[in-house]
């Protein structure tokens, strides 16, 4: 039978590990985060212990941290994609809260927790500064397929945060525009950003291939599904659908408009034509990088303009505290699972 916890016990705890969070204000090293590991590991015999489970592309090392030694595995994962710091972050701020605060050992006494701070260790070297234009993808099933071909019953959180906001996202008034011209709006900026991407990526991929290095291909494949999931003819289909709808059926709101004409656009012109960027840069085609920056800007002034950056300290605390709960409530219902 599943026991009743404590509610403000618990909430106590979780909370003081979430507000112990300090200042934060740089992303660190990947140099930076391995040396952290080895303090924790002298510091806290007995307690941590580190090791290497395999290495990257490149051949840099992945490392697993290991606190407790429960019967339910908890696998953390921080740095799988190179432009999302936060979760390194607090990865590094739970560790070192589970060496130092008995209490939550106590708590999480029946489980063991596996940490891997960088998943993509060659990718936080490739992009220290976490930009989200200089992200690769990964190819292939999620962590969770994975576990579950050796476990049955695995389960996966993940706890995204958003770096900004805006004051227009949750605004529910309503606006002069309808909701089809709010959408057409928005497909025509796409469809624009996509062209002139596209145009630019045609030329930079056959030299690509002529240079035949399997990094750079990895990076022309991700591109290539990438600009597939955009392309220009899923916007021109887009595009003809609206034109053939008849009437307008309601106004859009002030957080419609934001959506579909300011961040959803910012996020198509990060995603592929940051990665068409990347590659000239790679290639060393610095006129043509040069001119992709441009437009790259270009197309996210308008967001970067309007967005209000999230404090990271803030960003950590909520993912922090998220994934004690969500942890905590995990690790209850496996122990005690209810009856159908």
């Amino acid at each position: 039978m599943r026991p009743i916890d404590e509610p403000t016990e618990i909430t106590e705890l979780f909370e003081g590990v979430s507000r112990s969070v300090p200042d934060l204000t740089d992303y660190p090293t990947l140099r930076e985060i391995r040396a952290a590991s080895r303090r924790l590991t002298q510091e806290y015999v007995g307690t941590i212990t580190v090791e290497t489970v395999g290495s990257s592309a490149e051949g840099r090392p992945v490392e697993l941290l290991r606190i407790g030694d429960g019967p339910i595995s908890l696998l953390l994962l921080g740095a799988v994609h190179p432009a999302e710091p936060i979760g390194v972050l607090t990865l590094d701020l739970l560790i070192a809260a589970l060496c130092v605060n008995g209490n939550l050992r106590k708590r999480f006494r029946h489980c063991t927790f596996l940490f891997i701070k960088v998943a993509d260790p060659d990718g936080v070297i490739h992009n220290p500064n976490f930009d989200y234009s200089h992200s690769r993808f990964f190819h292939g099933g999620s962590t969770l397929e994975y576990a579950n071909k050796f476990r049955f019953g695995s389960h996966l959180f993940i706890f995204e945060v958003p770096f900004w906001k805006t004051r227009h996202q949750d605004d529910e008034s309503q606006s002069d525009l309808t909701i089809e011209e709010v959408k057409y709006t928005g497909l025509e900026l796409k469809e624009e950003i996509i062209r002139q991407f596209a145009d630019q990526y045609k030329a930079l991929r056959a030299e690509a291939v002529k240079r035949d290095d399997p990094q750079i291909m990895r990076l022309v494949t991700a591109t290539d599904e990438r600009l597939q999931m955009v392309s220009l003819a899923t916007f021109q289909r887009h595009l003809k659908q609206l034109r053939e709808q008849s009437g307008h059926s309601r106004n859009a709101t002030l957080s419609e408009v934001w959506k579909h004409t300011g961040s959803s656009v910012y996020y198509i012109a990060l995603r592929p034509a940051g990665a068409v960027w990347r590659l000239a840069a790679i290639l060393g085609e610095h006129d043509r990088a040069a001119q992709l920056l441009e437009l790259l800007e270009t197309n996210t002034r308008y967001v970067n303009d309007q967005a209000e950056i999230i404090p990271v300290q803030t960003l950590v605390q909520l993912q922090l505290g998220a994934g004690l709960f969500a942890i905590n409530e995990a690790v209850n219902e496996i122990r005690f699972p209810q009856s159908e």
